[in-house]
């Protein structure tokens, strides 16, 4: 069984790395939802969502959170170990054409 919970640690220097990433490399404010010049506070706000995350799902939502600001489709956040929801729809290009995965169905 895939380990549930992320240490907080851990989710607190995913969060930071992504940040300084963000600072560091990212190019493409012109569709961003955040302004370069208030990463400080983003990351205040993204410190304290993954500190009320309580499983690995929550906290992935977080992240999503924080990449769907930089609204850019470079840049994502995924977790492998991450349960998959019941009755979710996956759908995946693969191969030149779209593949639908129907979860609990």
């Amino acid at each position: 069984m895939a380990e549930q919970h992320l240490k907080l640690e851990r989710r607190l220097f995913i969060v930071s790395e992504t940040i300084r990433l963000v600072e560091r490399a990212f190019v493409h404010w012109d569709d961003a939802r955040i302004d370069p010049d208030k990463l400080d506070q983003m990351a205040e706000e993204f410190f304290q969502k993954a500190t009320e995350a309580e499983t690995r799902l929550d906290f992935q939502k977080v992240m999503w959170e924080l990449f769907g600001r930089l609204r850019n489709g470079h840049s994502w956040y995924f977790d492998k170990l991450t349960p998959e929801p019941e009755n979710g729809i996956l759908s995946i290009f693969l191969y030149w054409s779209w593949s639908i995965k129907v979860n609990g169905l």
